[in-house]
């Protein structure tokens, strides 16, 4: 980046106009108190005379890294609605989900959120083996940022710390289907709506995790009409969470 911001033939390249560069590395909950600071997340960068002297790898021009944060992977519906959704937005915003296989690499944090894999993660190990294929990738394909998990062609044993990436992609923290919202826990989060104009998007989220477990989304048609539309009586069955959904149910009968 040093080198590359001294072309100025390089127009495609150039420094942030603003000061405020960080992004969130993951979905975000507005019951964290501090700790929600830890989320802010700006890549290190290092002098080209301290990757000339340690050296580097680099992952194959057809893998896109993507760091990010798991908000509750132990959670199936937390898993793709603030992992797996905001990470295929990402991606599709910056064109890179066409013919690129997805390298995660899971960033945590000391001390432990009270929700993540590093607390759960007997329970996380399961779910996310098993829904991994969804993204089109395997749990022994991922790693965090204290684990090292790579194959060095040839052989050889690892010398470097550092594994560069030509496509990369970081920051979903409002790209989770609920934002800053509570994921409708309280009456205040109907009073507005964070997925307004998103039908199309999330129809395509859909598509793409077919499509990387080998289903053909395009298929034939598991239903025909007339259609049934099926309605949860409240948001959950926790008492402090649960919101009735009667006046709904009344407003489409």
């Amino acid at each position: 980046l040093e080198k590359a911001l001294q072309h100025s033939s390089l127009n495609l390249i150039s420094p942030a106009s603003t000061m405020k560069t960080q992004v969130s590395i993951g979905g975000i909950n507005p019951k964290w108190n501090q700790e929600v600071n830890m989320m802010k997340w700006y890549p290190q960068l290092l002098t080209t005379n301290e990757i000339e002297e340690d050296g580097y790898y680099m992952l194959p021009p057809d893998k896109v890294f993507v760091p990010y944060h798991s908000l509750a992977g132990f959670n199936p519906g937390h898993l793709v609605w603030d992992d797996f959704l905001p990470i295929y937005t990402l991606l599709a915003a910056f064109g890179l989900l066409e013919e690129k296989d997805i390298v995660m690499m899971r960033i945590d944090f000391e001390p432990a959120f009270w929700a993540s894999c590093q607390r759960q993660w007997d329970m996380c190990q399961p779910i996310l083996k098993k829904f991994l294929p969804l993204v089109g990738t395997t749990l022994d394909q991922t790693s965090t940022q204290n684990t090292t998990n790579i194959e060095i062609s040839g052989g050889s044993q690892m010398k470097s710390r550092y594994v560069c990436a030509k496509n990369g992609a970081a920051g979903i923290g409002m790209l989770t289907d609920h934002g800053t919202k509570l994921h409708g826990w309280e009456k205040k989060d109907y009073e507005t709506t964070h997925n307004i104009g998103r039908g199309s998007s999330l129809y395509q989220f859909r598509n793409w995790m077919m499509r990387n477990i080998g289903v053909d989304p395009e298929g034939s048609k598991i239903h025909q009409g007339p259609y049934r539309i099926v309605f949860s009586k409240a948001s959950s069955r926790t008492k402090s969470r649960s919101i009735s959904f009667d006046r709904q149910i009344k407003l489409l009968t």
